[in-house]
């Protein structure tokens, strides 16, 4: 996510939560598929007077794209439904953590007071289209997506309970000269991240696919194309190159099964931290992160319990989502 960025393509749930003296009160949770668990910002529990009344009273480890096996306090939430209905989302024990998206929020306008992480996807089946939100049963998606005629891709546990796909030059959409050209028969693995504004490669992957070396390459790429900036847990700013890509998504797994085009997108090229923390400290080996740019070309349902990312064959009309 860019410093002041909060725009299409997330996925925002409103939801009622139960405070522990009485009353009820209106929260925002956006969807993550790239968190472990979920976050609760600390304004909000110090609002609820819950701050530090963890079940246990233990510290929990989590990853998500911005941070690397952090560790923060939890607090009990007993009772949480989506805003409008009687879906309840049980007791919640989020995490209390600073995040980028709850400042940049509140600066636009749209606060953003939590995070629902993989246990929410593997909770439901997840569809978006548009600005509609859509929730099955978590064991239905494989037979709903066959009756609906959807593209379905098979993904492949990571650590952190995350999930990904295999990602690869599209064929034919792209520029038959330079380094575009290297990589057409090469995959990566690629994480699904539905809290990412832009799909991101490591300098691994842009080697791999596209021909490009860090020490060569980077302040090219800056001065042509253009860059952006993401922070981690830290704060420590990553300075990142830009470069358009058309892309393709196939399955992955045991018995990898299904494949998905997408239109060109300018994805970034850096070392983010998620892809030390998954790939056991190193970044030596070629992955991407899948976000936004494109997962929102399509309607899309995310089933994480079966393992299935499926799309609509109806395309939108591609959004820019960076300045």
């Amino acid at each position: 996510m860019q410093d002041r960025y909060v725009g299409p393509g997330y996925d925002v749930a409103t939801c009622i939560v139960s405070q522990p003296g009485g009353g009820e009160v209106s929260l925002n949770f956006m969807l993550d598929s790239a968190l472990t668990t979920s976050m609760l910002s600390p304004r909000v529990a110090q609002s609820l007077e819950i701050q530090g009344l963890s079940g246990s009273g233990e510290e929990r480890r989590f990853t998500s794209s911005t941070a690397s096996n952090q560790r923060a306090s939890s607090v009990s939430l007993p009772s949480v439904r989506l805003k409008g209905t009687n879906v309840t989302l049980g007791p919640l024990r989020p995490l209390v953590v600073d995040f980028a998206q709850d400042r940049i929020g509140r600066e636009l306008g749209l606060p953003i007071d939590g995070m629902l992480g993989m246990e929410f996807y593997e909770r439901f089946g997840v569809e978006v289209d548009g600005d509609h939100l859509r929730l099955y049963e978590a064991d239905s998606v494989e037979r709903l997506a066959e009756d609906e005629g959807m593209v379905t891709l098979t993904t492949a546990p990571l650590a952190a309970q995350l999930l990904a796909v295999s990602v690869e030059l599209a064929r034919g959409a792209n520029s038959a000269d330079g380094p575009t050209a290297v990589g057409e028969d090469q995959r990566v693995v690629g994480i699904l991240d539905t809290g990412a504004s832009h799909t991101v490669l490591n300098w691994a992957a842009a080697s791999l696919l596209l021909g490009f070396t860090q020490a060569e390459d980077e302040e090219r790429l800056v001065e042509e194309h253009g860059g952006t900036s993401s922070f981690d847990v830290s704060g420590r700013r990553i300075d990142m190159p830009m470069f358009e890509v058309a892309l393709q998504l196939r399955g992955a797994g045991r018995e990898p099964q299904g494949s998905c085009c997408f239109q060109p997108v300018e994805v970034a090229i850096g070392d983010i931290a998620l892809f030390a923390t998954l790939l056991g400290g190193s970044t030596e080996s070629p992955a991407a992160l899948i976000g936004q740019d494109l997962l929102i070309q399509r309607p899309m349902l995310f089933a994480a319990r079966q393992r299935l990312l499926c799309f609509r064959s109806e395309t939108r009309a591609t959004i820019q989502l960076l300045d």
